[in-house]
């Protein structure tokens, strides 16, 4: 999603950093065979691009910025483990955990719900608008049979268009499917995003999403 968004860059099977934490994220073998996977030596550039990012980009509502930057400088100065997961449908995944995080549910429910919920990004280059991102969000009931102190799910359509004047392409479109669990001093985080999202593939982040809070020390 736009707090947590997946980073570029290509993916390789089994770089990593050999963090502590990095085992309690999920690892290339919990994915379908075949899963292209990259293990971030340094997570903490999630919150260094985040916090870049928000510095040129403005919010419709405006009050939708400063939760954004809260959470992207929070990132930054917690202890992260980060990894990205392509499978062999192109869905793309961003398992994220981070240690003694100050990252609170009511934050993550003020940067995507209420009168954040519908929302239009505006990022700029040298000061002129160079991409709008229109944003629809909801929640949605997280996965039986799990356990954690607190749980939300949250889904979103985001419409892309291109601002610079002589691109004439038309909008793409980018759906995104996040859930977050607070476990202790622990705050997990589980991306699934892509072209689309059909019906049949909340069982795959369902289960991914188990996954990755069984990991967590409880």
């Amino acid at each position: 999603m736009l707090g947590v968004a997946v980073l570029s860059g290509s993916l390789l099977v089994g770089c990593g950093s050999g963090d502590d934490t990095d085992g309690l994220i999920l690892s290339p073998k919990d994915f379908p065979e075949a899963t292209e996977y990259l293990l971030f030596s340094d997570a903490r550039g999630l919150g260094r691009s985040l916090v870049e990012a928000l510095e040129t980009t403005t919010f419709q509502p405006p009050e939708c910025k400063a939760p954004r930057q809260e959470e992207a400088q929070l990132l930054l100065e917690s202890d992260v483990a980060m990894a990205e997961a392509k499978t062999p449908t192109s869905t793309l995944y961003a398992t994220i955990l981070v240690e003694s995080s100050a990252i609170t549910p009511s934050l993550i429910e003020e940067m995507y719900l209420g009168t954040c919920s519908s929302a239009v990004a505006i990022r700029t280059i040298n000061g002129q608008p160079a991409e709008s991102s229109a944003y629809e969000l909801t929640q949605t009931t997280g996965p039986d049979g799990i356990s954690a102190d607190h749980v939300l799910v949250i889904e979103q359509t985001a419409t892309i268009t291109s601002m610079f004047p002589q691109d004439t392409s038309p909008p793409q479109m980018l759906y995104s499917r996040t859930g977050y669990a607070w476990i202790g001093p622990y705050f997990v985080i589980l991306e699934q995003s892509g072209a689309e999202l059909p019906p049949e593939l909340r069982a795959e982040f369902d289960h991914l999403f188990r996954i990755a809070i069984a990991k967590v020390p409880q």
